[in-house]
């Protein structure tokens, strides 16, 4: 094993591996069913039949490794959630600035020990003056690429989907540009739409009809976005890019729980959400 991948999995905190275990009824008797084991811990993920592959952490450092040589990229963040259930390694790409704003931009290889997914790749950025994070939709590559295939073959295979999420990401960097240059305001009918989407309350309302309609949580949750949307519109010119980092800023610092806001931020329902919103806003850029 090298010293990068070494470091890698220090790093992330995933040197351990994962087992395919035969799983067995009470008395005893044999099933057709296996547990994802994590060695280390004895945590079992999932259950899966006898045809999955366990895609190990060492792997998954090791592929990636081989994709930052062949572009050019450096090793970024990298870790797990859910005990490791999900694990990812990011690809750092050259920094960007829109409208005196920093943005960090990576690609995320990120693998499943609980059989939600299969490998796959995505884009994202970050703002390096308050961390809002953002991550687009990721590209899930074929099950049957995972230990069936050499290692060669993996990577040309990943190659072709990163070289997908660049020009995807140049995309993106675009749409920034367009909402960057659209100007808005803090009272905007826009404004009151992100708010309607992202948490479903209509800010249009009187305080004394809003009580009435919402909980106390969905208006508390309201407010942290626009107080969140106020902040980053003040900060910088008044713009359909800055609207989308208020945004942004409630999902990264914010929404859900502190537990789950990163893993739901990478691969879940607030990535989900970001790009919602991010499609609303593009519409009128």
């Amino acid at each position: 094993m090298s010293d990068i991948i070494t470091t890698i999995l220090e790093k992330g905190d995933l040197f351990w591996n994962v087992e395919k275990q035969p799983l067995t009824l009470p008395n005893g008797t044999p099933t057709d069913f296996f547990g994802t084991v994590r060695t280390d811990t004895d945590h079992m993920f999932t259950s899966v039949k006898d045809g999955y592959e366990v895609f190990q952490n060492w792997e998954l450092a090791e592929l990636v490794t081989k994709l930052a040589d062949e572009r050019g990229f450096t090793i970024g963040d990298c870790g797990s959630f859910k005990d490791g259930a999900k694990v990812y390694v990011q690809l750092d790409m050259e920094n960007m600035e829109i409208n005196g704003t920093e943005l960090g931009r990576h690609i995320t290889a990120i693998n499943s020990h609980d059989a939600s997914h299969g490998l796959k790749f995505g884009h994202g950025n970050i703002d390096m003056w308050c961390e809002n994070t953002y991550q687009a939709v990721s590209k899930e590559l074929g099950r049957s690429i995972r230990h069936t295939r050499s290692l060669k073959a993996m990577v040309e295979d990943s190659l072709n989907v990163v070289e997908q999420i660049v020009a995807e990401e140049k995309t993106l960097l675009e749409k920034f540009i367009r909402m960057a240059n659209k100007k808005t305001d803090i009272f905007s009918p826009t404004v009151q739409k992100v708010v309607e989407v992202a948490t479903g309350v209509d800010i249009t309302m009187s305080p004394e009809e809003a009580q009435t309609e919402y909980s106390t949580r969905r208006l508390n949750t309201a407010s942290d976005l626009i107080s969140s949307i106020e902040m980053e519109m003040g900060r910088r010119d008044a713009t359909l890019w800055s609207l989308f980092s208020g945004y942004t800023h409630y999902s990264t610092h914010k929404a859900g729980t502190d537990k789950s806001r990163a893993e739901s931020k990478m691969s879940g329902s607030l990535q989900k959400k970001d790009n919602e919103i991010l499609e609303l806003l593009n519409v009128l850029a």
